[in-house]
């Protein structure tokens, strides 16, 4: 059995598991390392692998290991899979991969006794190539029209910059025909207790580092055509899966981060055309405005990036009927 934790922690509902064989840990954000800084009881006497960290989160992992005496502390290097194409887009996931290798081997060392080979067997590489996870950095042609939608639930400021430079490259937002222009749309929300304004400047300054690194000409601050900032509730009567709704965000706070955000992007491009800049109380009303741009950007098509919250791209999914092809 696998088990992802939701923050980490001492309080992390995984650590009712007594002892795992191995303990994997992931790029630490700044939303994890205020939760990990004290107590890591997952690494407790069993081998400890976290990919590399910032110097003070990697002297906190460290120091814990050796409290709880961890077995082993192996940095995993970011390393070895060069030829192989990974299932998941984004350069981020190549680290990703590189722990689930390393653990993977772990795991067949304890419980098989089969010791890690410098070449990986067949079984690791089709693993590899054909992962496939809805909702991250997943791109889906909308099979109704000319609507291409870019989703990624990322949350915070280091997963966030990854998005935007996974978007905003040749062959994703940026189409490889250079007369090829189509409406870029991005819609974005966050969760209760994030900042908004903070995620922006990191999203923005990422989208100016891609197009300045591929030289793009055209005029940055208007990248995107259009910006929704809507809630994640699905539909006009307000009825969304439960599976898609953050319950820390009361009814009378949801629109009020909205218009936050809408201000936030405003103070961070004063020259983009307010009334591009869209607060919608529902995701369905959303996917509405976006199909009308894609009927009047005609041929040319709408590329529409979802991000921010992965409730949001479940809400998409669902009202821009996305499911079959998506999940």
């Amino acid at each position: 059995m696998i088990l992802e934790v939701g923050i980490g922690g001492t309080y992390d509902s995984t650590n009712i598991v007594p002892k795992s064989i191995v303990a994997g840990i992931t790029s630490l954000g700044l939303d994890h390392q205020g939760v990990l800084g004290n107590t890591l009881p997952e690494i407790e006497g069993v081998p400890a692998l976290p990919v590399n960290q910032p110097d003070d989160a990697m002297e906190v992992l460290r120091k814990r290991a050796e409290e709880l005496k961890a077995s082993e502390f192996v940095i995993v290097p970011a390393a070895g899979l060069s030829n192989i194409k990974l299932g998941l887009a984004g350069a981020h996931q190549v680290l990703n991969a590189c722990l689930a290798v390393a653990m993977a081997q772990k795991i067949l060392e304890v419980k098989k006794s089969l010791k890690s080979e410098p070449t990986l067997s067949k079984a690791f590489v089709e693993g590899l190539e054909q992962v496939r996870w809805p909702g991250r950095c997943q791109i889906i042609q909308d099979p109704k029209g000319r609507m291409t939608w870019f989703l990624d639930g990322t949350h915070t400021i280091e997963s966030l910059d990854c998005c935007i430079r996974w978007f905003v490259s040749p062959g994703v937002g940026i189409p490889r025909e250079a007369s090829h222009r189509p409406a870029h749309i991005l819609v974005f929300n966050i969760t209760h207790g994030r900042s908004g304004p903070s995620l922006l400047r990191a999203m923005n300054a990422a989208k100016l580092d891609q197009l300045k690194l591929y030289g793009r000409d055209e005029d940055p601050e208007m990248f995107f055509d259009h910006v929704i900032f809507c809630t994640n509730t699905t539909y006009i009567d307000g009825a969304s899966n439960r599976d898609l709704v953050s319950l820390s965000a009361t009814d009378e706070d949801r629109l009020t981060t909205q218009r936050e955000l809408a201000s936030a992007w405003s103070g961070l491009k004063p020259v983009f055309p307010s009334s591009h800049a869209h607060v919608l109380p529902i995701i369905e009303h959303a996917v509405q405005f976006i199909n009308r741009i894609g009927q009047e950007a005609g041929t040319a098509g709408v590329y529409a990036l979802v991000t921010g919250s992965l409730h949001l791209v479940g809400g998409f999914i669902e009202a821009a009927s996305l499911s079959d092809v998506a999940l």
